[in-house]
Order: C-alpha cells, then sequence, then structure tokens
C-alpha cells in the first residue's frame, strides 16, 4: 500500500514504471528468414543496414526516423542507420525494396493471400527492454501461409 511518515504522512507504494513500448518484429522477421539470400543476390555490393533499410521502406514506405525506431529489425541502432541514410544513395535503398516486390510476388502470386500475411505479420509485435519476450503468437492463418508456401519464421 505505503508507507506512513510524520513529515510527509501516507505515500503510496509507486507501482509499475513507464508503459512499456511494442515494435514490430514479424513481418521484419519473415523478410530476412527467407529472402535474405536472394536479395543479397540481386543488389550489388548489399551490406547489412541497406538491406534493412529497404525492408522498412518496404514494410513502411519511408525510412523515417519513427519507422526506424517502430521495428525490431532497426530499432537499437537508429543513429547508425540514419548516418548511413545521408550517405548512400537513395535509389540503393528503393532498389531493395523492389526485389523484396518481386521475390514475394514471384513466391506468392495470390494478392489477397500476399496481403494477409503482410498484415498479420506486421501485428506480430514484441515489448522492448530488458525483460521482453520475443515469441510472439502467429495467427493460424499466418502459419496455413507459412506452410502452403514452405516459408520458414523461427520464433527466436
Amino acid at each position: 500500500m505505503g508507507i506512513i511518515t510524520e513529515k510527509d504522512g501516507f505515500i503510496p507504494k509507486k507501482t509499475g514504471g513507464t508503459a512499456p513500448a511494442y515494435i514490430e518484429y514479424g513481418f521484419s522477421s519473415f523478410l530476412i528468414q527467407n529472402f535474405k539470400r536472394d536479395i543479397l543476390r540481386h543488389v550489388y555490393h548489399c551490406s547489412d543496414q541497406l538491406l534493412e533499410l529497404g525492408i522498412i521502406l518496404y514494410m513502411f514506405g519511408s525510412t523515417e526516423e519513427a519507422y526506424l525506431r517502430g521495428s525490431y529489425l532497426t530499432y537499437s541502432h537508429v543513429e547508425q542507420l540514419k548516418d548511413y541514410i545521408s550517405n548512400v544513395d537513395g535509389k540503393r535503398i528503393i532498389r531493395v525494396s523492389s526485389v523484396i516486390t518481386e521475390l514475394l510476388e514471384k513466391r506468392i502470386a495470390d494478392e489477397n493471400e500476399r496481403n494477409m500475411l503482410r498484415n498479420l505479420l506486421m501485428l506480430c509485435v514484441v515489448e522492448t527492454g530488458p525483460n521482453s519476450v520475443r515469441k510472439p503468437a502467429l495467427p493460424d492463418a499466418v502459419q496455413e501461409l507459412l506452410v502452403k508456401y514452405d516459408f520458414k519464421l523461427k520464433e527466436e
């Protein structure tokens, strides 16, 4: 409940702290696990930073700082990525995003299924911080599509 002091009287016990922050986890993990190798083959001198920025651009349509902070893939090194963005030709980031589009359309021809997989995986989020749990539950529809199209998605 709290404590009572002569000076301040009743002091209620502090509960909680700051609210946890949740960030996207599912779709970026899916893209890295299933397409990293193909993207690296299609984009000349594709660094990890370029790959990550291309994925963020594909997912959110922008590489603004808010989006970098909103994904598990990039939230821990936003400042490095901002520096990288200022030194790389933006067309290279767009190229990575375009390759992702091509690869997904090739693997999943049905646009409705592609959108369902993307949107449901975007809803798979994790809490940031030292006590976070990195195993979001995957909806049944996602698991069915992963099996149907022979994709992998390890829950780390």
